[in-house]
């Protein structure tokens, strides 16, 4: 309650903000409660609709907010150092979990010396081993600590001793003193606070300029080294009739595009669903058979007559789909002879420019999703449309269920009936346990969830062309999703849906939303980071891999279950839950550290820990995973910069409710032109989609065969970048065993893993 008449407390081009300054105050305090035993005394006299942020716990800044972060910061600790101790102890039992990437010896027995060895590892070595991916979600932890401590530094030094000392306010508690809070309306400080957006938004903005100018070298390289086929091919969607076959395609790129001959090969997707259903039934014979005891007996040989007419089958339909172009699809893979040609048809037709047809770059040939390119291009556009609706669903839907879970898991307010009812009239203290604990934890595993529902319906309505082309979407939406429903969440109020129509009608109310609520919960989001640190310290447990590990091997054995044990939850523990949650870590910082600079310490520790826990583990344990050569860095970097606009509109909003000059919060909100200029040179400057015609020509100039890994180049070469499957061919098309597509694929990188982990001794010796 509250947030309604907050809404409309301002009109645009109404009345001023300093008029209905003590109107807001007085709607704030009835829409975020300012304890737990306050809102639980008033929800059992008068219930009321919850808003989304009492749903989630925000509750608005109060006297004890000081005692609660001390105590939260010391369960933490005692979380962390039990954590630790179950990392140690399960790290020397069970080393095939954490430390089966690792060669023998490699990494150190003694119990603090993993911390220093993951902290020394460099950037450039964890690409070597691992993919570029993983090696910059290492680096975006070194990128947030520096921009925290060079944010949060000077704020802290003069905002925080400027707070307490000229803040005026009388009755705040030892918290308050030292955050925007604590500044009475009208005060010079506001002139300070003005100064200071202009000063963060400068230093965030030009800092994820010059890390992505750092970036960028690596990313070139690792376009430089991509090895054949996969430098040379591109993808190619919605191709028309008069290219259905690959003559065809191969005439159209030479005769009608670049009028020169350019193409090296093509193969065009077909539709292999029939010759799929005929190598799975061969392989549910042959599993028949090895399971059959008697080899003479009758029943066997009814499977071995099956067996032979399943893989006549199988021949013949072959055949009849590699030289007939009925099964054709619109989307072919197209190599190119030199890389220049390949670069030029990416700029000519890409997804922006609405061509007749699309031109992207191609997938790892390991990590192609086979089964979305065959499918129908008009299908496959209604399904996106359903996806879309579902995601929708997702997010329109969230609050209204957590309010529901929240209020079948509650114990307050229950009548005669309920058999509960004794235990709320008898034992009120287990029921003040039971409400303080089951709402938050019921809360933290519908928001762990996500995620895998989001996954759920990548994988089922989006076209993907590839699996790490599931975890990129997933960073994109699930960081939305977080965005909203932790740094907006005071804001949204009752219902997303009106909270939206509402920004749509009066776009200036959003000024006033973020304004009215956002500065009054600053504790509840310094002891979020502080919370945040058990999260980090659980991801090193591998909690999961550990459990499947533990449960298999007594089975089969120590090698199977540690293949069966891997990889780890790709919804929760993937690259694009790790990149969405690691850039909240950082934005939350951001969008505070005015109102809040202590905010900024808290960040740092949480990357601090990041970086220790995700270098070891992507180093040491986990098993590798396809690359993208590092668009989720970029995405997480774009990121970084929308969220400036929270920031900028946060304050805005501040400053025009408590300074006396309109020309104080008119020279904040000026930052936005800054902010414009800066991201659209971000855009145009940094490209990272191909190289560029300079960086073709050295190339070209280098060792011929230097991408082979026989000249200068060979050099850049390390294992990820060996392929692990040789073409862009369909694997059921091949003259080889017929046994299903991903049993092959897992035995192929099951025998990659080998000979990757041979060639790191190699090395390591030949060094």
């Amino acid at each position: 309650p509250g947030f309604e008449r907050l809404a409309g407390l301002h009109r645009v081009g109404g009345l001023s903000f300093a008029r209905q300054r003590q109107k807001l105050g007085k709607a704030v305090a009835a829409a975020l409660p300012s304890s737990p035993s306050a809102g639980l005394s008033e929800a059992s006299t008068t219930p009321s609709p919850q808003t989304a942020a009492t749903v989630h716990g925000v509750l608005a800044n109060h006297e004890n907010g000081l005692n609660e972060l001390l105590s939260t910061m010391a369960t933490i600790a005692i979380v962390l150092v039990l954590f630790f101790t179950i990392f140690t102890i399960a790290r020397r039992n069970f080393r095939p979990v954490y430390e089966g990437e690792a060669d023998p010896g490699e990494v150190t027995t003694t119990v603090f010396g993993w911390v220093g060895q993951s902290w020394n590892l460099k950037i450039d070595a964890i690409v070597d081993e691992t993919t570029l991916d993983h090696a910059m979600l290492v680096e975006f932890t070194h990128f947030a600590t520096r921009t925290l401590l060079v944010v949060g530094a000077p704020l802290i030094v003069i905002l925080c001793p400027t707070y307490a000392a000229y803040g005026g306010q009388d009755d705040n508690s030892a918290l308050n003193m030292i955050g925007a809070s604590n500044v009475e309306s009208g005060s010079w400080i506001c002139w300070m606070e003005c100064a200071s957006v202009w000063y963060v938004v400068v230093v965030v903005m030009n800092s994820v300029f010059y890390a992505q100018a750092k970036f960028l070298p690596r990313r070139y390289l690792w376009l430089k080294k991509l090895p054949k086929p996969r430098a040379n091919v591109v993808l190619v969607e919605r191709l028309p009739e008069r290219a259905a076959n690959e003559a065809q395609v191969k005439a159209y790129f030479d005769e009608e595009v670049f009028a020169r001959p350019v193409i090296e090969s093509a193969h065009v997707v077909k539709d292999t669903s029939e010759l799929l259903y005929h190598i799975h039934r061969l392989q549910r014979i042959q599993e028949a058979l090895e399971r059959t005891p008697a080899k003479g007996s009758p029943s066997t040989l009814g499977l071995r007559e099956q067996k032979k007419t399943a893989e006549e089958e199988v021949k013949r339909w072959r055949a009849l789909i590699n030289k007939s172009d009925d099964w054709n699809t619109t989307v072919a893979f197209v190599e190119f002879t030199k890389r220049r040609d390949k670069v030029m048809a990416i700029k000519m037709f890409s997804e922006e420019d609405d061509e007749e047809i699309v031109i992207s770059q191609p997938p790892d040939p390991a990590d192609v999703v086979w089964e979305s390119l065959r499918d129908d291009e008009r299908i496959s556009v209604g399904r996106e449309i359903a996806g879309k609706a579902l995601i929708a669903i997702l997010f329109f839907s969230f609050i209204p269920l957590t309010v529901f879970i929240q209020g079948i898991t509650r114990i307050q307010g229950l009548s005669e009936d309920n058999p509960f009812y004794v235990l709320e009239r008898d034992h009120p203290a287990i029921c003040v346990i039971w409400n303080g604990n089951v709402g938050p934890v019921v809360l933290t595993l519908l928001m762990g969830l996500v995620p895998f529902v989001l996954i759920m319906i990548f994988e089922n309505f989006f076209r993907l062309h590839d699996k790490s082309s599931t975890q990129l979407l997933l960073q994109k939406w699930y960081y939305t999703f977080l965005v909203i429903f932790v740094v907006l969440v005071s804001a949204i109020g009752h219902s997303l849906f009106d909270t939206m129509l509402l920004i749509i009608e009066k776009p200036g109310q959003i000024m006033v939303l973020l304004a009215g609520t956002l500065p009054y919960a600053t504790d509840f989001y310094l002891s979020y980071m502080v919370i945040q640190l058990a999260a980090d310290g659980f991801a090193m447990l591998r909690f999961t891999p550990l459990m499947k590990y533990m449960a298999v091997k007594p089975i089969l054995g120590e090698a199977r279950a540690k293949e069966l044990a891997e990889p780890e939850a790709q919804s929760n523990n993937g690259m694009g839950a790790r990149s969405a949650r690691l850039c909240l870590l950082l934005v939350i910082p951001l969008v505070f550290c005015t109102l809040s600079p202590l905010i900024t310490i808290f960040g740092m520790m949480n990357f601090c820990l990041c970086r220790c826990v995700y270098g070891y583990l992507i180093m040491y344990a986990e098993t590798l995973k396809g690359d993208m050569g590092g668009f989720f860095w970029t995405t997480q970097l774009q990121s970084i910069q929308l969220s400036m606009l929270i920031y900028i509109l946060l304050m805005g909003g501040v400053l025009f409710e408590r300074a006396n000059s309109r020309i104080c919060p008119a020279i904040a909100m000026a930052s936005l032109l800054y902010w414009k200029y800066s991201y659209d040179r971000f855009q145009r400057e940094h490209k990272v989609e191909s190289l560029s015609f300079q960086q073709l020509k050295d190339l070209e100039e280098a060792h011929e065969d230097g991408a082979q890994g026989n000249g200068p180049l060979g050099d850049f070469l390390h294992r990820h970048h060996k392929p692990r499957q040789g073409s862009y061919v369909q694997p059921e098309l091949l003259e080889h065993p017929d046994i299903p597509e991903g049993r092959r694929q897992q035995e192929t990188q099951v025998k990659d893993a080998s000979s990757m982990q041979d060639s790191r001794v190699q090395r390591k010796l030949c060094c």
